[in-house]
């Protein structure tokens, strides 16, 4: 039997984890429906160890829930899990920022220059994938420099997450409407590099904390401080 190598396996992976997510995105998979690992293991032609390891992660998500002896069934997705997670990034990036600014030396800062560089191209080109790849990393980056692991696992939670409201509520597209330049992406994440540049932990906290503001207002739908509508 063939081996696949770790690389390998990680991409098949992800690929199963993304496809179940737009599944239950798109209504395919609607709340309530029972998941059978051996079935799905069975329709995408893979192993059921990749569509187990997807379960987890989806189960971190609140996007399926487990019920002993029934099985696992997709969640119902309601706003209050929106503003829990939204609560506690707003809290948990606030201190991860705060640090950052503390800890940040040259090379961190010509790394995130980088991203934030990388994030606006993409911006400019309405390559939306591509910027949600950019504002992960850029994220990922700020819970490094904490140099706690446990603020990484923290992370590793809260990215997923990232990655489905970036997608429920394409909050990214919004951003190709006419708009402040406060809000463009580019201009939140600049922010935050430059208060952590300056080495102002009160800066960099508070700057992090209206950039969560702001995405929780676009992935909500409610009306912008420049007097669009989220939509």
């Amino acid at each position: 039997m063939a081996i696949l190598s770790p690389a390998l396996f990680t991409a098949l992976r992800d690929e199963v984890f993304e496809g179940l997510v737009e599944e239950i995105v798109s209504g395919r998979l609607p709340a309530g429906q029972r998941l059978l690992e051996a079935e799905i293991a069975r329709q995408l032609g893979v192993s059921k160890t990749p569509v187990r390891e997807a379960m987890i992660r989806l189960g971190r998500m609140g996007l399926v829930v487990y019920h002993p002896r029934r099985g696992t069934f997709v969640a119902e997705i309601g706003p209050e899990i929106v503003r829990d997670i939204f609560a506690l990034r707003r809290l948990i990036e606030g201190y991860v920022t705060a640090e950052a600014a503390r800890r940040a030396t040259p090379d961190h800062l010509r790394s995130l220059e980088r991203i934030v560089d990388d994030l606006a191209a993409a911006e400019r080109r309405g390559d939306w994938h591509a910027l949600s790849d950019c504002d992960i990393l850029f994220h990922e980056r700020l819970y490094a420099l904490c140099g706690s692991r446990l603020f990484l696992e923290i992370w590793q939670l809260f990215r997923d997450q990232v990655r489905l409201w970036h997608r429920v509520s394409k909050i990214l597209q919004r951003h190709s409407a006419p708009r402040t330049i406060e809000w463009t992406v580019e201009r939140l994440h600049r922010d935050i590099l430059e208060a952590v540049r300056e080495g102002s932990p009160v800066c960099a906290e508070n700057a992090a904390r209206v950039h969560i503001e702001r995405a929780q207002l676009l992935v909500e739908g409610g009306p912008l401080p420049d007097g669009s509508a989220a939509r």
